[in-house]
């Protein structure tokens, strides 16, 4: 199964992209003890800050909403089993 034509996502960092910094905003977040771990074993596993995948996340919920509100389906497949399960969002 490819991506059909959308873009695969990814973290670049301006640097990378040429272009100069955008403005950035900041804000506090609150996180359970267990939001948090969760947070800083995916960052330790990754190799990303936590804002690294706090945008990550962010960017892969836009493009799962804008793909649901198009009427496309999220669906994980386990092949081996032959199993599907319909993400639903809220």
């Amino acid at each position: 199964m490819g991506n059909q034509g959308w873009p695969i996502i990814g973290y670049r960092t301006a640097n990378e992209s040429g272009r100069q910094m955008e403005p950035k905003k900041t804000m506090t977040l609150n996180l359970s003890v267990e939001e948090m771990t969760a947070l800083e074993e995916l960052a330790s596993e990754k190799e990303l800050s936590k804002t690294g995948v706090i945008r990550q996340a962010l960017r892969l919920y836009q493009l799962i909403h804008e793909r649901t509100a198009a009427g496309e389906k999220l669906v994980f497949e386990d092949e081996k089993e032959g199993k599907k399960a319909e993400v639903m969002l809220l």
